[in-house]
């Protein structure tokens, strides 16, 4: 089988600019009666996180299961992409549940400044 040569080659340690991870915006002020939708929100993102970061962790751990087929090198690259995907998913959510308690204490301002 002939090797197929990987786009990862040529990508750069350092990020550029164009490729750098946008800052979140700035929360809007959500609903009052958002409250408890926010409240889900932040639960399920702080799972997906727990769950994408628990399988990363398993698969740092897990010895590397080698295919007949594959050679050393592939084997190595798609362990590390598979890791690579689950941390990035990992990243989101966590990105995901901070956004979403801005909104929560947007939220809670609204109704000190009520009360």
């Amino acid at each position: 089988m002939a090797r197929h040569r990987t786009s990862r080659g040529s990508v750069s340690a350092h990020p550029s600019p164009d490729n750098r991870r946008a800052a979140l915006p700035p929360a809007p002020e959500p609903e009052p009666d958002e409250l408890d939708h926010l409240m889900y929100a932040l639960r399920d993102n702080l799972r997906r996180a727990d769950a994408f970061i628990t399988t990363a962790e398993g698969q740092i751990e897990e010895p590397r299961r080698r295919d007949e087929d594959e050679s050393e090198e592939d084997g190595k690259l798609r362990h590390r992409m598979r890791i690579e995907y689950l941390v990035e998913g990992g990243k989101l959510a966590v990105r995901g549940a901070l956004y979403t308690a801005q909104q929560l204490e947007a939220v809670i301002a609204a109704h000190r400044r009520r009360a």
